[in-house]
C-alpha cells in the first residue's frame, strides 16, 4: 500500500473522527491523536481507541479495530451514534467489517446486540460487516419509532 497514500487516508479519518467527538461531547479543541495505524481519543467523557488499515493476525484488512470503546456515561446510546456515525465513513475510508478487539463481558453484550460475532479463533475479539450492522441498526430505529 502507498504509505503517502494511507497517511493521507488515516488523516483524514482522525480528522472526522475528531470533529465528531467534539459536536457531540461539547469539547472546543482536538481530541484525537493520530500516527500511522492508530486513532487515539481520550478525555474525562470518553477513552477510544481505533486502529485503520493495521496489519492484524486477526482480523483482515479491510476491517476498522475499535481496540477500546469506554464512555464516562453507560447506556446513553454513545456507543451505538459511534458505530452509526462509522457506516457512514466506511465507503469512503473502504473498510467493510468493524471489529471489536479484546472486548470484555460489558462490551461483548453490546456487540452480540449488534450483530457482532466471536472470530473462531478468539473469544475476545468479535467482527461484524458494515452491510449487517447497518441492517441491525436500521431495524432497531424502525422498532424505537
Amino acid at each position: 500500500m502507498d504509505t503517502d497514500l494511507s497517511d493521507s487516508k488515516i488523516n483524514c479519518l482522525s480528522e472526522e473522527i475528531d470533529y465528531y467527538l467534539r459536536k457531540n461531547f461539547d469539547y472546543k479543541t482536538s481530541v484525537v491523536n493520530c500516527n500511522d495505524f492508530a486513532i487515539n481519543a481520550k478525555r474525562k467523557k470518553f477513552d477510544l481507541y481505533f486502529r485503520y488499515n493495521s496489519p492484524s493476525l486477526l482480523f483482515t484488512q479491510n476491517t476498522f479495530i475499535i481496540a477500546r470503546l469506554i464512555f464516562s456515561s453507560t447506556k446513553k446510546g454513545n456507543g451505538t451514534k459511534l458505530l452509526k456515525f462509522l457506516i457512514t465513513l466506511s465507503s469512503r475510508y473502504d473498510f467493510k467489517n468493524i471489529g471489536l478487539e479484546h472486548a470484555n463481558v460489558d462490551c461483548k453484550l453490546f456487540g452480540e446486540k449488534l450483530g457482532f460475532q466471536s472470530l473462531e479463533s478468539s473469544d475476545d475479539h468479535m467482527i461484524v460487516t458494515v452491510s449487517n450492522l447497518k441492517k441491525v441498526l436500521n431495524n432497531r430505529d424502525v422498532l424505537t419509532e
